[in-house]
């Protein structure tokens, strides 16, 4: 975390307009134009100046709004960058879809506010080159998204792998009804299915069968990328599905590892949820006040 001053610099590189002389010091003697000449350098300020120690700046708050509302007259590659920064800035993570909760890094006031300017996705649904990052940003909003689920779900069924992926486990974190894909459709995209599906609506016989499957995963395992990659989660399969196994009720965790093969799966399965981490799935859902579906899994 740097020189606040640099954030309005960063917003006028970004919109296209060069960055003011920017005055600093007690007594506003030294003069300096801040090095920002294009839009990646004005993210990576923003980042620096927004984000500290793996959670929001007292910055970050009032930038929101401003962030949020200029979205859309960004370029692709800086609508990305935002975006990115507004979803990491309001919910930060530990990994994959686990919320860095320990030592009080996440405010959930960040949260609301992004919350209350999440339409300004919406329109990166619109848009090929923008579509995986509007379905990864609205999965985090259930207010806003629920009311494009048919959106998702075209997306989901019709787009590419990619876009697949993402809109079916944006679809299963604000609740949608998801169904097993079959044998067919393609081992990743067979297994992203059912963890939505889990993650929405709870384990079954059919989500616990593919999860048993995804056990025989190995750290050896060839092309894993291709296979195993959670997308703009940035994390493996494996993850997730061991998270919310360590959240079910132990009949079901019991009923899993009796029919797991040993593997990483199994080893995260049978381990002891982190107390610093929340003990509900999708603790964001309580803050934004959305009903979410029942996390007592069973089958």
């Amino acid at each position: 975390m740097g020189n606040w001053r640099e954030i309005p610099a960063a917003l006028r590189v970004l919109l296209g307009q060069k960055p003011e002389v920017t005055r600093f010091g007690r007594w506003l003697r030294m003069v300096r134009r801040l090095p920002l000449s294009n839009p990646e350098q004005a993210i990576d300020a923003l980042a620096n100046e927004l984000e500290h120690q793996g959670g929001p700046s007292e910055a970050a708050f009032p930038a929101i709004p401003l962030l949020a509302n200029i979205l859309s007259f960004l370029d692709v590659p800086e609508q990305v960058g935002v975006t990115n920064l507004l979803v990491s800035i309001a919910l930060p993570f530990a990994d994959g879809l686990e919320l860095f909760v320990e030592s009080g890094w996440w405010d959930p006031n960040y949260y609301r506010l992004l919350e209350s300017y999440a339409e300004c996705f919406l329109p990166l649904l619109d848009s090929e080159d923008t579509k995986i990052d509007g379905c990864f940003a609205l999965a985090w909003f259930p207010r806003v998204a629920r009311d494009v689920l048919p959106r998702l779900r075209e997306i989901s069924a019709n787009g590419s792998e990619e876009e697949r992926v993402t809109a079916l486990m944006a679809r299963g974190l604000v609740g949608d009804e998801i169904g097993v894909l079959p044998q067919n459709s393609g081992r990743r995209l067979r297994r992203v299915s059912a963890l939505a599906s889990a993650y929405s609506h709870g384990l079954c016989a059919e989500t616990l069968e593919v999860f048993v499957e995804m056990s025989a995963w190995q750290t050896t395992s060839e092309s894993w990328r291709a296979t195993e990659w959670m997308g703009p989660w940035d994390c493996h399969l494996i993850q997730p599905a061991g998270r919310l196994l360590q959240r079910t009720e132990p009949s079901i965790r019991s009923e899993f590892l009796k029919r797991a093969e040993d593997g990483p799966l199994a080893e995260l399965a049978a381990s002891p949820l982190d107390p610093k981490q929340p003990a509900s799935l999708r603790p964001w859902l309580t803050i934004s006040g959305v009903a979410g579906q029942s996390q007592n899994l069973s089958l």
